[in-house]
């Protein structure tokens, strides 16, 4: 029962929450109220990509993925030391930075 209300709802989990229809929230919001952990993971990866979305400049976006990475080193380990080994190469984009439309492409496929 439990492992087919999850799997019912993994759209909800795995779009954007901007792009969700009602139903969709309602199944989000209900996932998130029976597995906080889920919940919580599916918030962080929200978080992740407002940074890049949103990060005005480089010191705001390494900042923000700092944060980002204390706080998911719990629940996305194996995620957490990629990013801390090529952080350099990932904090670039916020100095070069790649046209808003291409790195929406990017992140939401």
């Amino acid at each position: 029962m439990i492992q087919s209300s999850l799997i019912k709802s993994k759209y909800s989990l795995l779009k954007l929450e901007t792009s969700l229809d009602e139903k969709q929230w309602c199944k989000l919001e209900a996932v998130k109220a029976a597995f906080p952990i889920i919940g919580k993971m599916h918030s962080l990866k929200e978080e992740f990509r407002d940074i890049f979305q949103t990060a005005v400049n480089v010191g705001d976006g390494t900042l923000r993925l700092l944060d980002w990475l204390f706080e998911a080193k719990t629940y996305f380990p194996s995620s957490v030391g990629t990013i801390t080994r090529w952080f350099g190469g990932i904090v670039g984009y916020f100095e070069q930075g790649i046209p808003r439309e291409l790195s929406r492409e990017l992140i939401t496929s």
